[in-house]
């Protein structure tokens, strides 16, 4: 009491108050001096308390000295002992202390100088006294806690905080630690706004975690996360764990908190980039955290790249089996594939023999989820061992019927393994009594269905059921919610509800959410009952010869969140329906019904057709043909249309326009025509055309030439006919891209027209003393072509302003070498930054599936946006190796992506009839030395070199040869050529094969081509990506790539480039045609990582991801060079096929740059453009949001 009355009397002296006295006295101001003087005299009591070293000797100075202590002895005496417990010098456990007689005397002494006692003093002896365990109902704490309960109005944020904490350190409890825990959150409000100190990160942090553990009101953690966000640079991986914690413990939804969730993910990216910096333990219980709130219906606390960097931590740090399944299993609640992760905890099962056969049934059910939820089997001689350990393990040997047998037996059956031990035991009298007997429970009655249907459709038919249960498991079967639009939407794209059937019964018990029926790739009508009564399928009366197509929903959990990959059992229940006869398809209902309703249909109709491309059907254009045939139904009613119509049905994929050429003497006609069946039996060339860019994208040309004229009748007509058919489009092409090119320039131009002049001459001169060469006679042919679609053009042209030369044309084919060769022919003094930063020109990858059940070869086109007049084309010509010769060019048949007037893809993309699949990326060159080997004479430019190479190659090999001959040393690109001849894809019944030669690799730049086969990597690291840097350190080097490096940093690097990084990452997890899509279509630059750039402002650009997207990088931006800058420039497309798809000479196709609205990328659309006013864009939609395609040739 005498110290209060001072301190009383001192803030009275000074104007003070009580309150303020006692506010701003701090916690370690508090604590008394180690020596306490009274008169100058040393307090030797004191001094005897703070040097005992054990808790022996400091009770025995407590119990010698007790009369003359004072309150601050007795604080000396507890925080001695706290100090040595902390210290592990305590020599006796804290239980047994609190029981010592002296420490008694002690505590009940120190309770009666309590009215001596400032709060700060109060504070630190209840900390000592909670972490001695002193209970909380004793005398001495509940006074100290009185204490504290008087001036709780008096102590600050920070003592708040540390008492919260503190209160939780007490076994049991009662009212005052009961009332204290009601009373400090709101003295914290009350503190919060006067003492936040918006600088101080570690405070910050503190508030933080008690503003979201004791759920205060939203303005006070808003308030506190406002404060942090600009702390972001300076979060470290501790503090970015600490605000996830609390962050976990709080809505973070984006619409009703954004910069809670804008906090959440920054500390999510933080911890991606640092994760070494923790312990396992921490990542452990931040994943736990995490995996709480997704389950809790918070998809927002789901992020891919954390939870890739939480898996790769373990492996990195090759933590054991037990610590991580613990990880794999949390990763496979929240539905995140790593098989990274699995497959490393599947080595280090394989590798001890015990590591499963001894395992608990906890780990051992455990790892069996993991693998089946990742849908994963391992390789197979570690499989083998795998399945010995999990059949030697007493668990399955136990009669536990407590157990889920059928859901340990039915992951084990998604992973196609069928043990008889457990399956005999689950089949059993026994069992399936005690089954019948349990209280219905529709999950586990669906477990033993599908079981049921799996063991008899893969493993053994002898396995039986009582009839009456089996009758019961069919029934319970659930119909889903959103079927109805399912039905509504599929029978929008196929022309009526009568194509569709709903909620089907199958044989089986299974039901089919929709089902319909192809016959040659259309829809067929069913008996259609209507209602929302299960249908049994026997009642759609389907015709034998039709494929019938099962399209069944599945809520989201059942796919994977980071790769949209179907989970093993639910698989399983795919696989059962095949092997039965059936096509299924799922489809994430999430994902399809997020879509905006105008892509609805367009989604189911892409889903079943990539279903249809992996049976190899020809999946038709659904709606149109839906309309044809009711338009055939319409004329077969009359007798006088019977005819066409027959024609019509069997040979329209689409409407367009039809044109052919017939040759009669030396006069060249052209006819067009609405209809197919005007096109005569004799003819040079025939083609059907159709402009559908503003619906689709692209526009398709497919010509074909007649093997009864000559092969320059054949080339001359083939160009001809495509000119005069696509004249429109070439004019705008013109217009968009070459229009005006030599303003301003014209000396350059000057030297590329007497370029080419020498260049034409050359080759002119080639063709004539090399007439039967077969390379020179592809290449006259070439160019007989090319002045076939000039002479065309104009023939369709009305306007002579808008007249082309065939000079005109060959400029138009020759934009990929145009930068290159005005650069070599004018060699200014200092390179621009255009040669130092050339133009990324598009992205390729070559993948093949882990399981070698198929091959895919993609191709993303990076354009400038004004070269968006795209095409599909088909060329199939029956040119002569030779002149006057028998055999058939190896390529006479092609599909390729273009443009308006190529007569070569650029891109480049191409399905070529020799079984080889070519595409390429540019590489381009910064060594100005290299381009004086650019010359008019001895060289032939790439685009006339590639299209050569395709027309004569049968191998890999060939092509390359072929391609590097007379190098121009323009359009520098790394070219890969896949040969499908020497892949065969495994399946069940067929182990396949991989050949030598599958994948040929090939690298230009002036005076030098390098060129290897890359079949052994690509069958080692099951892909090849491609992405403008050289794979050859010899071309890498001399392209100037070493140099970039040194200056810019690793940007330019081959492995260290965002690309490659993304790549790598994102081709892991592609199992099927969908999932190749969605990668070459990947761009999360906002979110991902590996999209940052630390030297931007902002802090990222669109340009780091597979398909670039840099109209989205702000104008007033900050970028280190213009290639990361904003511009006109993306990828525009993406092609892709695959093993059952080249051989129709298909691919799935998208023209547009990539969008996802939900990650922050909206469609491209002129009118938002800033640079749209300014450039050229006609024959433009105005926004590119369109749908991949999966086109049919019309005359395949």
């Amino acid at each position: 009491m005498t110290l209060l009355l001072k301190s009383v009397w001192r803030n009275v002296l000074k104007g003070g108050s009580l309150g303020k006295s006692l506010r701003n006295r701090t916690l370690s101001s508090s604590i008394a001096s180690a020596e306490v003087t009274r008169g100058g005299v040393q307090d030797d009591v004191m001094s005897s308390i703070i040097t005992a070293p054990t808790a022996a000797e400091v009770l025995a100075a407590v119990d010698k000295n007790m009369p003359a202590m004072t309150h601050k002895h007795m604080l000396q005496a507890l925080r001695s002992l706290f100090q040595l417990q902390r210290s592990g010098n305590l020599a006796t456990e804290p239980e047994k202390l609190v029981t010592n007689p002296v420490f008694g005397d002690l505590c009940q002494n120190f309770k009666k100088h309590a009215r001596a006692l400032d709060v700060n003093e109060a504070i630190e002896a209840t900390k000592v006294l909670s972490f001695l365990k002193v209970p909380a109902d004793s005398i001495v704490v509940q006074t100290m806690l009185q204490i504290i309960r008087c001036y709780i109005n008096m102590i600050n944020v920070r003592q708040i905080m540390f008492l919260d904490y503190l209160l939780t350190k007490f076994e049991g409890s009662n009212h005052l630690v009961d009332a204290l825990k009601l009373a400090l959150p709101l003295a914290f409000q009350i503190h919060l706004p006067l003492e936040m100190d918006s600088k101080d990160l570690t405070m910050l942090k503190d508030m933080l975690a008690f503003s979201c553990t004791h759920d205060l009101p939203d303005r006070y953690i808003d308030e506190i996360v406002t404060a942090l966000l600009l702390h972001d640079q300076a979060i470290d991986a501790q503090v970015a764990k600490s605000l996830i914690w609390s962050l976990c413990q709080v809505n973070c939804t984006e619409e009703l908190f954004p910069t809670r969730a804008q906090l959440l993910h920054i500390c999510y990216d933080i911890l991606t980039q640092s994760i070494p910096h923790l312990r396992y333990e921490e990542i452990l219980a931040t994943a736990a955290r995490i995996k709480g709130r997704i389950l809790e219906k918070h998809p927002e606390y789901y992020h891919e790249q954390l939870m890739d960097a939480i898996a790769s931590y373990m492996v990195e740090n090759k933590v054991c089996f037990e610590k991580g399944l613990l990880v794999s299993r949390i990763m496979s609640r929240i539905a995140h594939t790593h098989l990274g992760l699995i497959d490393y905890l599947c080595q280090l099962a394989a590798s001890n023999p015990t590591t499963l056969s001894s395992a608990r049934p906890n780990i051992l059910f455990g790892f069996i989820n993991c693998l089946s939820n990742n849908n994963f089997t391992p390789e197979a001689s570690q499989w083998e061992e795998l399945k010995r350990q999990i059949s030697q393990n007493p668990a399955f040997d136990a009669r536990n019927t407590a157990l889920p047998w059928s859901k340990i037996c039915v992951e084990l059956a998604s992973l196609g393994y069928y043990n008889d031990k457990i399956l005999q035991r689950v089949f059993s009298k026994e069992n399936i009594s005690e089954f019948a007997k349990k209280e219905s429970n529709v999950l586990d009655y669906l477990q033993l269905l599908t079981l049921y249907e799996a063991v008899r459709s893969f493993h053994d038919e002898g396995y039986t059921l009582p009839q009456d249960l089996h009758d019961k498991l069919k029934s319970v079967w659930p119909v889903h919610a959103k079927t109805d639009l399912l039905e509504e939407h599929l029978a929008a794209g196929l022309g009526g509800l009568g194509y569709v059937g709903k909620n089907v019964v199958l044989p089986n018990g299974f039901i089919a959410d929709c089902l319909i029926c192809l016959k040659g790739g259309y829809p067929v009508e069913l008996q259609v009952a209507a209602g929302d009564l299960k249908v049994p399928v026997e009642y759609l009366n389907i015709p034998k010869d039709c494929v019938p197509v099962c399209v069944l929903n599945f809520h989201p959990g059942c796919f994977s969140m980071n790769s949209n990959r179907l989970r093993g059992t639910f698989r399983l229940v795919l696989d059962i329906l095949e092997t039965q006869g059936y096509a299924a398809v799922a489809v994430n209902v999430s994902e399809w019904l997020s879509a905006p309703a105008h892509e609805r249909t367009p989604y189911l109709l892409r889903e079943v057709g990539y279903k249809c491309g992996e049976i190899g059907m020809k999946l038709r254009n659904f709606r149109l043909c839906s309309i044809q045939m009711q338009r055939s139904r319409e004329l077969l009613r009359s007798r006088e249309g019977w005819c066409v119509l027959l024609v019509a049905s069997m040979c329209m994929v689409c409407e367009g326009r039809y044109g052919y050429v017939v040759w009669n003497g030396s006069k060249v006609t052209v006819k067009t025509s609405d209809y197919f069946a005007d096109i005569p039996d004799v003819y040079v060339a025939r083609a059907t055309y159709s402009n559908e860019i503003n619906t689709t994208g692209w526009a398709f040309l497919e010509l074909h030439t007649s093997r009864d004229f000559s092969d320059e009748k054949q080339a001359y007509a083939a160009g001809y006919l495509e000119g005069f058919l696509t004249r429109d489009l070439i004019w705008m092409h013109w217009q968009n891209m070459l229009k005006g090119y030599c303003y301003n320039k014209t000396d350059v131009c000057g030297l590329i027209e007497e370029f080419v002049d020498k260049n034409e001459e050359y080759m002119a001169a080639m063709v004539d003393s090399n007439a039967n060469n077969s390379y020179w006679y592809q290449m006259k042919l070439y160019y007989i072509q090319l002045e076939g679609l000039a002479v065309g053009y104009n023939a369709a042209t009305r306007d002579p302003y808008q007249w082309l030369t065939t000079r005109d044309i060959i400029w138009i084919n020759m934009l990929g070498d145009l930068d290159e060769l005005a650069f070599a022919l004018s060699l200014p003094k200092s390179n621009p930054e255009g040669r130092l930063f050339p133009d990324e020109h598009c992205t390729g990858l070559v993948k093949l599936l882990p399981d070698r059940s198929n091959l895919y070869v993609s191709h993303v086109t990076w354009n400038s946006y004004q070269s968006m007049l795209r095409f599909h084309k088909m060329y199939v010509m029956y040119l002569h190796v030779l002149p006057g010769g028998k055999k058939i060019i190896p390529g006479y048949k092609m599909s390729l992506t273009s443009y308006p007037a190529f007569v070569q893809s650029t891109d480049d993309f191409y399905i070529i009839s020799s079984g080889l699949t070519a595409g390429e990326t540019t590489i381009g060159n910064s060594n100005r030395s290299l381009f004086e080997h650019v010359k008019p004479v001895g060289q032939i430019m790439e685009y006339a070199r590639a299209m050569v190479a395709n027309r004569l190659a049968r191998t890999g090999k060939q092509w390359v040869d072929i391609f590097s001959r007379h190098n121009s040393g323009t359009y520098n690109n790394q070219w890969f050529i896949v040969d499908y001849k020497k892949f065969k894809p495994r399946t069940t019944h067929c182990p396949g094969f991989i050949k030598e030669g599958l994948l040929w690799v090939v690298e230009q730049l002036p005076g030098i081509v390098e060129s290897a086969d890359m079949t052994e990597e690509l069958t080692r690291t099951t892909y090849f990506p491609s992405y403008n840097i050289p794979y050859f350190p010899r071309i890498f080097n001399l392209s100037g790539g070493n140099v970039r490096i040194a200056t810019y940093g690793d940007w330019f690097g081959y492995y260290t480039n965002p690309r490659a990084k993304i790549l790598k990452e994102k081709q892991a997890d592609i199992f099927n045609l969908r999932d190749m899509f969605n990668t070459m279509r990947y761009n999360d630059f906002k979110h991902d990582p590996l999209s940052r750039c630390d030297n931007c402002d902002p802090p990222y650009s669109a340009c780091n991801a597979i398909a670039a997207r840099n109209d989205l990088n702000p104008a007033n931006g900050t970028f280190p060079f213009r290639a990361l800058g904003h511009r006109s420039h993306g990828a525009t497309d993406a092609k892709i096929t695959s093993a059952y798809l080249r051989g129709s000479y298909r691919f799935l196709a998208i023209a547009s740059p990539t969008h996802n609205i939900s990650r922050g990328i909206p469609p491209f659309r002129w009118s938002h453009f800033d640079m749209g006013p300014h450039l050229s864009h006609v024959g433009h939609p105005d926004e590119w949001m369109f749908p991949p395609i999966l086109h049919d040739w019309e005359w395949e």
